[in-house]
């Protein structure tokens, strides 16, 4: 028996127990079903808005089958998921709630940002002493993540987190901005001139940078309102 047909195994229950495994029948079973509750849990954990929207049952049930499709390729448990958002969104069952991919995205990015490493931050303590930062170099801090929508995925997932879901009042595409400050996970919808200046800056280096290089007739007191937002939130940090 080597460890690729034992693991093979272990996730797929319609292969035979591998040679050489003591007490083949119910212990080895018993081992099957704690891996993949061990995964589903973990998947419970890290996706609660898209269980609480589809159902425990059924969400586990998905959680099984995207176990079977994905085992994990880490033995670091937040980082297994990543490729949940995509699944959700190819799974036929689920191809009339065309949503929970991005709102799935936005819980995984919540986990990444609290894990990622530190950087430093730049100095927020002010608006003048942000905006005396336009001229540093910056890069996105590691937690950043940046999600684009076609539906209210931001709406909807602060929604289902409450006691008492309301409807979404609005059915429009937002944008979601995911990072650390400290411990501190923010997740904020940000409207399209911040994330086009985000992405701007991503590419520049810089806030003097992003505003040249935009072109046409630039608000340049509106990109540094967002460089200094985004500064707060801790979405960027200075290059080292």
């Amino acid at each position: 028996m080597n460890q690729h047909s034992f693991s093979g195994a272990l996730r797929d229950v319609d292969l035979k127990t591998p040679r050489g495994v003591i007490a083949p029948g119910g212990r080895f079973n018993v081992h099957r079903n704690t891996y993949v509750s061990s995964l589903v849990a973990a998947l419970e954990k890290t996706f609660p808005v898209i269980q609480r929207l589809v159902g425990s049952d059924f969400f586990a049930a998905i959680a099984a089958e995207f176990i079977e499709a994905t085992p994990p390729k880490s033995k670091v448990m937040s980082d297994y998921g990543d490729g949940f958002p995509s699944f959700l969104e190819s799974f036929g069952p689920l191809r009339e709630i065309p949503y929970l991919g991005d709102v799935a995205r936005i819980e995984f990015a919540r986990v990444q940002a609290y894990h990622a490493a530190d950087a430093p931050l730049i100095e927020a303590s002010s608006e003048s002493e942000v905006a005396q930062s336009i001229h540093a170099q910056v890069s996105p801090h590691p937690s950043m993540t940046l999600i684009r929508s076609r539906h209210p995925a931001y709406s909807i997932w602060e929604e289902n987190r409450k006691e008492f879901v309301s409807e979404v009042q609005v059915w429009a595409p937002e944008d979601v901005l995911v990072c650390r400050t400290g411990t501190a996970i923010s997740t904020q919808k940000i409207d399209s001139n911040a994330t086009a200046f985000i992405r701007s800056l991503c590419a520049a280096g810089s806030a003097e940078a992003a505003i040249q290089s935009v072109d046409g007739d630039v608000n340049a007191a509106l990109m540094i309102t967002n460089f200094i937002r985004v500064a707060r939130l801790g979405a960027f940090a200075l290059a080292q």
